[in-house]
């Protein structure tokens, strides 16, 4: 059978038209996702018959304040120039070099031009997106006031804006009467570096014409969510496919005459996937003279003081529920290097270092609970604050780095089983790879790291990838390099701080980490948390969603979460349990997947050959035939799942 294959001529004018055609359609298309015209079509519109309160749009009016970040800056955008789209609505761009001590140190500030009165029913309204961000779920932060004279009555409302243009609608009942000269909206904008746009920001005031609950309000959601979604259906059977496999049981007398009928009570004690949690030392191995212990975020107090009984309670958690931690901050360069010596900071950084080497590994070693390391490198030089003497001189940090090393790696070794070799290793502000002019660093600090410590797993990690996206292309230039440079990751992280407004559909989570599973065959979550403020339903849906989705890819090998308990929580909203150990939604959502769908405890009956079999979810499990107590130890035997199926010989006397 042959095949004739006929060249075909196209005129080369064709050829140019179609270039040009294509040339607008791709134009077309990327005004589409960024236009202020498609935001402004959003379904969430103001009713009739209010009064708008605000000016906007008036350059005289609208303006930034950044006294303590003088740096800052804000423009109006032409948006007829630079976008192409319309030139009606007006944008006020601000830009955040630098993160500030105080989220006020460069503000949006609007007067109020018609007045409210205490009691009226007001909307507030605008529209946001977010252009870059150093926050680790690619969306920028802000929180916005409706701020009287004074500040005890002002209306506060914290927002997550994504790459994408949002309507944002909050209604309120106006606390006091509002001012014309008296009352302005302020947006607080330097917490982080970020660029924010702002457009249509307005303050509608209805009196008492229309009732709270007939305004609008903004209700966030993902593609995916629906019950019946067609992923989670088919990532399901995934999930009974890949992290299942089959026990054979054989039942027998003494005589080795099989036995029919007979119960075998099959319990799950472990899972052999690694769910886990980054945790707080001090609360695993302190005593109670460590109590009451206070976190600080950089030199803030956050959330109440921790009890030796709340500390019982996160034990009983992580016995429970983990079987893989990361501390937080106990293996960080910097507090492992100053809690070392006594006399070299402060005495609470030497303790909280005995604590963990004497008590907390110890403990965890006694619960099978694996230990990964965070972090040898990080990939960004303002963080963390021992690398910031080191910002222009290659020759000082890099000997800095391999003397850190040389000392953590093998004093670790024998409870660290894989560490983030290099976190952040694209970073943002001054990188590694600005600081020495190319990725060949990522290399030699890999290629050091496993001379010292060859035994271990060597991960990089980096956020911004599932949710957001800013980061992907260069985390997968980073990966090919290293590929290339015969030091391949052993592991690639993906940090995972979703919000509110970086909520990523899990169909395109399962279409990225497909494409790094093209890199690297090990991927894992390292930093899951979900913070969608208030909205605790949501949160509940998407770590359902999250967790479902990765667990059903072949190439996860690893979800860890970034914290549980509101009061060790770097996001108290994105915990599972509050801070009173009630538990959330999502908290629900975690214990049922892992301790009930995703967990194997059942009883089988043999048939007339003796034996019985039962597809269970990989891990360690106890047998037992007959009425055993769940307490027992004698007439039960042990039994690990693996891959390879288990057959198990049981003997009744």
């Amino acid at each position: 059978m042959s095949s004739h294959h006929h060249r075909i001529r196209i005129p080369f004018w064709i050829v140019i038209v179609y270039c040009l055609l294509m040339t607008m359609w791709i134009r077309d298309m990327a005004g589409a996702e960024t236009s202020v015209e498609t935001m402004l079509d959003r379904q969430v519109t103001a009713p009739a018959g209010g009064v708008d309160c605000l000016d906007f749009d008036d350059p005289a009016l609208t303006t930034l304040s950044h006294g303590r970040l003088p740096d800052a800056s804000g423009r109006w955008l032409s948006l007829a120039s630079e976008t192409g789209q319309r030139d009606d609505v007006r944008v006020f761009e601000v830009v955040v070099p630098r993160s500030s001590p105080q989220a006020w140190d460069a503000q949006v500030s609007i007067p109020l031009q018609r007045k409210i009165a205490k009691g009226d029913r007001v909307l507030l309204m605008f529209d946001a997106r977010c252009v870059a961000s150093d926050n680790e779920s690619s969306t920028g932060y802000a929180g916005l006031f409706v701020q009287p004279h004074g500040e005890d009555d002002r209306t506060r409302y914290p927002f997550n804006a994504g790459p994408q243009w949002q309507r944002f609608a909050y209604p309120f009942v106006a606390p006091v009467d509002h001012g014309v000269d008296q009352t302005k909206v302020v947006i607080h904008v330097a917490s982080m570096p970020q660029t924010l746009q702002f457009a249509a920001v307005r303050l509608i005031n209805y009196g008492s014409s229309i009732p709270l609950r007939e305004l609008p309000t903004s209700k966030f959601t993902y593609p995916g969510r629906d019950d019946d979604a067609e992923w989670r259906i088919q990532a399901l059977q995934r999930i009974d496919r890949i992290r299942k496999s089959d026990m054979t049981i054989r039942v027998t007398d003494t005589d080795g005459n099989p036995l029919a009928g007979q119960r075998v009570r099959i319990r799950q004690q472990r899972h052999s996937f690694p769910f886990g949690s980054a945790v707080n030392s001090m609360l695993l191995g302190g005593d109670a003279s460590d109590f009451p212990f206070q976190r600080y975020i950089r030199g803030d107090s956050r959330g109440r003081p921790t009890t030796i009984e709340d500390a019982r309670r996160y034990r009983e958690i992580v016995q429970r529920y983990l079987t893989r931690v990361t501390f937080e901050g106990a293996l960080r360069p910097h507090v492992w290097q100053w809690g070392k010596n006594r006399a070299d900071r402060k005495g609470d950084l030497y303790r909280r270092h005995q604590v963990l080497l004497n008590a907390t590994v110890p403990w965890l070693q006694e619960n099978r609970i694996s230990i990964r390391g965070h972090y040898i490198g990080w990939g960004s030089m303002n963080s963390p604050p021992i690398q910031r003497d080191f910002v222009d001189d290659v020759a000082a940090h890099k000997q800095w780095l391999w003397k850190h090393m040389q000392d953590i790696l093998p004093a670790t070794e024998s409870f660290v089983d894989e560490w983030d070799t290099i976190n952040h290793v694209v970073g943002f502000g001054q990188t590694y790879h600005q600081l020495y002019g190319d990725m060949q660093i990522d290399v030699d600090i890999m290629r050091e790291a496993r001379r010292l410590a060859p035994s271990l797993r060597h991960a990089i990690n980096e956020g911004q990838i599932l949710p957001g996206g800013s980061r992907r292309d260069a985390y997968q230039a980073v990966i090919e390099n290293l590929n290339q440079h015969g030091q391949a990751p052993d592991v690639v992280g993906f940090m995972g701080h979703f919000d509110s407004a970086s909520l990523t559909s899990p169909p395109d989570i399962l279409a990225l980490l497909d494409r790094y599973a093209k890199l690297c065959p090990r991927l894992q979550l390292t930093e899951l948390d979900v913070d969608t403020g208030t909205d605790e339903a949501l949160q509940a849906d998407y770590l359902r969603d999250v967790l479902v989705a990765s667990f059903s890819h072949p190439n996860i090998d690893a979800i860890v979460m970034w914290g549980f308990w509101e009061n060790q929580h770097w996001k108290p909203n994105a915990a599972l349990w509050r801070s009173d150990w009630s538990r959330k939604p999502a908290g629900d959502v975690f214990v049922d997947l892992v301790r009930n769908q995703w967990w194997t405890d059942t009883t089988v009956v043999t048939e007339a050959d003796g034996s019985a079999t039962v597809r269970g979810f990989m891990g360690d499990y106890q047998l037992s035939v007959g009425d055993v107590a769940s307490d027992a130890t004698s007439g039960v035997t042990s039994v690990v799942l693996d891959k390879q199926g288990a057959t198990v010989d049981l003997m009744v006397p």
